[in-house]
């Protein structure tokens, strides 16, 4: 698990050639402590692949340094990363990187785990993050991005009752995690990002979660279109997020807490924006009573959970956002259309 793989670009013949060059062991390497150091976790996901292409736009001389479970996860040529070295494991495994991380002058904390057993959520969301953190160099790091989620917060952009005591064990491990940074000596160093829906992927990166939800809605498009659905939702490409990134690092006059997202889109409007893209616009809806939900919920009883059931009971998932055009920075995909298009469903 030592081992570690570096991909840098060289000149050869005037073309550019992807070189990979196995490293000596990190516990015995010379590290440069001169060059600017970026530490990366999550690096393989939807998010990840946008923000290494973000970070070589901003940082096309920093060496970026990426904890990766799956180098396959990658998509396309790894080699378009200059300055990237990919370290292998989990974060399970972080320990064994504490040399490379005092070296850091920024750490991008993006990796989580998704699943239902909260000891092992706890174990990697929580504890695995706050051990990451310890490894750093105080004197020597200036910033780090952390990835929250916007589900532990709720109107006004306080902390949930819900999340505490409904959230799913990922829900409650992402607050159990942001409430031990809040509490550390790194909380003035930290600026928590809090993903609303996440769109993105294509062709050079994954999916998120919620685009492959977009492309899995069709086979239900020819019964979803005649219910007029109630709740609202903010959003943002996954492009766009890596921008709020770089900005989190670069500029010291911003929140250490922003809630990420366009302004509010509502089910409903989502939609028919679907519906009009694939060309199946309904012609009437249906607007089903909020009563209806609460008793089909109340029906269904221990088959939904605590956490659905609440959702299902607030449908309005509205906070008060954060967008790189906040900070004087343009966006790729302002509109919900603008990201269907780029997807290319049909």
């Amino acid at each position: 698990m030592g081992e570690s793989i570096k991909y840098r670009h060289e000149p050869l013949n005037h073309f550019m050639e992807c070189r990979v060059i196995w490293s000596d062991r990190i516990n015995g390497r010379t590290l440069d402590t001169m060059k600017t150091t970026i530490f990366v976790t999550g690096a393989t996901g939807c998010i990840g692949h946008y923000v290494l292409d973000e970070l070589h736009k901003s940082f096309p001389d920093a060496q970026v340094h990426a904890l990766v479970r799956d180098q396959g996860r990658f998509k396309g040529d790894i080699g378009r990363w200059p300055n990237l070295i990919c370290h292998p494991g989990s974060m399970d495994d972080i320990g064994q990187y504490k040399a490379v991380l005092q070296t850091c002058d920024h750490v991008i904390h993006i990796a989580t785990v998704w699943g239902y057993d909260l000891a092992v959520n706890l174990r990697i969301n929580r504890d695995r993050t706050m051990e990451m953190l310890n490894y750093l160099d105080p004197e020597r790091v200036k910033k780090i991005i952390y990835f929250s989620t916007a589900s532990i917060l709720t109107k006004g952009n306080v902390v949930s009752p819900a999340a505490r005591s409904e959230g799913t064990p990922y829900i409650q491990s992402k607050l159990a995690g942001y409430e031990a940074i809040k509490a550390s000596k790194w909380a003035n160093k930290v600026v928590t990002l809090f993903p609303t829906m996440v769109l993105g992927g294509d062709k050079s990166a994954p999916y998120s979660h919620i685009s492959q939800g977009v492309l899995d809605i069709r086979r239900y498009l020819w019964w979803a279109r005649w219910v007029k659905l109630h709740g609202a939702f903010h959003f943002l490409h996954a492009e766009d997020i890596a921008k709020m990134v770089t900005i989190g690092i670069q500029r010291d006059d911003i929140p250490h807490d922003m809630v990420i997202g366009l302004n509010r889109q509502t089910f409903n409007a989502t939609i028919l924006a679907i519906c009009k893209h694939l060309k199946k616009t309904p012609w009437i809806q249906l607007s089903i009573p909020a009563w209806v939900i609460r008793v089909m919920v109340w029906a269904l009883g221990s088959r939904v959970e605590s956490w659905g059931a609440h959702c299902a009971k607030h449908p309005y998932f509205e906070y008060d956002t954060h967008a790189p055009t906040d900070f004087g920075v343009s966006i790729r995909y302002p509109t919900f259309q603008s990201v269907l298009d780029q997807m290319e469903i049909i």
